[in-house]
């Protein structure tokens, strides 16, 4: 096959000869017309419809799956993805069991065909303005509310009940495997899913024992094979141990190792976790929803905050940072807290603000912490600078770097210039944390 042509004129192409979402739609008993010679080497690529209240009913009509994808530009996973991902041929075929729908918050250049009909050239199937109104409608249902974390997928029934929900780094072995479970549970022909609940539970349960066993370091590595099965079986049976489990220790692993994989179906568990009396069980909870970054639970973190006091406070206010990054009333919190005379609050606060969207007044906060009076004022300012890449800041650190008199901070500043350029997610890339670490408790020091 020769070279795969750029996807923009893939999608000229398909436009002038016919989509090849018709091609998709053609029973299996018809043979579909042959395409011209010019659309053979085109990319495949996932149909994506946009009128929600249309799609739920067919869903629920012909009882398949829906695949909705939360969508919003600028995001690099997702805008790879967007180029990539969703034209691979495996899961493009597997798609053709469920109703793909894109919620989308932008607004894209548009094709016209011969017939006069348009469609989005970026995802080359609908229109924006359908896209768009899917967002809230299916927010609504799937969510409980319209402000979803972009971007995120999510897999349910035709009747609304959520079977996966991710952050959307997925890869595609993964979102095939979910695509799976998926369709064994409405039971299309073609999944796969999870070959035995029991098993998956037991298997679950020797993982958890070997946990137990294991030192602190170990236990989220001893925990991999139970958080590999996926599925419903495996998370229910973690979810009951962090909630009833005998070793608490084992719990705050099972905690964060649920919210490192990006699993939203653990938000609610995660909520009820964080008001345990058991601080360092409410605690843990607390960071991984500051992990899973979802604004659904900013509520609820808001009202945390008044339950603890210094570090532990500070934990609180940099997961509530983390579900809110765009937040007025979080914005305006972190201010105050900076401007505060509680020096412990205040670097918390400071570091927080790493997750903030960058406007004017927090660039300027932090280019006068950079040379705060205390030194560890200074390292959560420098840190929050790099971190949060604050382009504004680049003079500021480059200062530091070259001229601050304290030897760990002076290496701090220079990794958090070295930052700024860094690719999203580059395994070269620094690890900021751990410098910190020098100056402040980010996390539990009860153990």
């Amino acid at each position: 096959m020769g070279q795969r042509p750029r996807f923009d004129r893939a999608l000229l192409v398909l436009a002038v000869a016919g989509s090849l979402v018709v091609a998709q739609e053609v029973p299996p008993a018809e043979a579909p017309p042959a395409p011209p010679a010019a659309v053979a080497d085109a990319k495949p690529q996932v149909k994506w419809l946009g009128q929600w209240s249309e799609v739920l009913r067919q869903a629920r009509a012909e009882k398949r799956p829906l695949l909705v994808l939360f969508h919003g530009d600028g995001d690099e996973d997702a805008d790879a993805a967007a180029a990539k991902l969703w034209h691979e041929e495996k899961l493009v075929e597997k798609s053709r069991a469920f109703l793909c729908v894109l919620a989308s918050a932008s607004k894209h250049d548009e094709l016209e065909d011969e017939a006069g009909a348009r469609h989005c050239k970026r995802w080359g199937a609908g229109i924006c303005v359908d896209h768009q109104q899917a967002l809230p409608a299916a927010a609504g249902e799937l969510i409980g509310g319209a402000e979803p974390l972009l971007p995120q997928l999510v897999i349910c029934t035709g009747e609304g009940r959520v079977l996966a929900r991710r952050a959307f780094a997925l890869k595609e072995p993964e979102l095939l495997k979910l695509m799976d479970q998926a369709l064994r549970v409405v039971g299309v022909p073609g999944g796969a899913g999870p070959a035995d609940p029991k098993a998956d539970a037991a298997r679950t349960a020797e993982a958890l024992a070997d946990a137990k066993k294991a030192r602190s370091g170990r236990k989220t590595e001893t925990l991999k094979p139970a958080l590999e099965l996926g599925g419903e079986a495996a998370r229910a049976a973690l979810l009951d141990y962090a909630r009833k489990g005998d070793d608490d220790a084992t719990r705050v692993a099972v905690i964060e190792a649920l919210a490192a994989r990006g699993d939203y179906l653990v938000l609610e568990a995660l909520q009820k976790l964080a008001k345990e009396k058991q601080e360092i069980i409410a605690l843990a909870a607390i960071d991984a929803l500051g992990t899973l970054r979802l604004p659904e639970a900013k509520d609820e973190l808001k009202k945390a905050l008044a339950g603890f006091t210094g570090n532990d406070q500070g934990r609180v206010l940099r997961a509530l940072a983390a579900c809110g990054p765009a937040d007025a009333s979080v914005h305006e919190l972190l201010v105050k807290k900076v401007k505060g005379t509680d020096q412990n609050i205040r670097a918390h606060a400071l570091i927080a603000m790493s997750s903030m969207k960058p406007t004017p007044d927090l660039e300027a906060l932090l280019k006068k912490a950079i040379f705060d009076r205390l030194t560890v004022a200074r390292a959560c300012a420098i840190y929050a600078a790099g971190k949060g890449r604050y382009e504004a800041c680049r003079e500021e650190l480059a200062k530091q770097a070259a001229g601050e008199t304290h030897v760990d901070l002076k290496e701090l500043a220079g990794t958090a210039l070295a930052h700024l350029d860094h690719e999203k997610d580059d395994p070269k890339c620094c690890d900021l944390d751990a410098s910190l670490s020098n100056f402040v408790q980010l996390g539990d020091s009860r153990r």
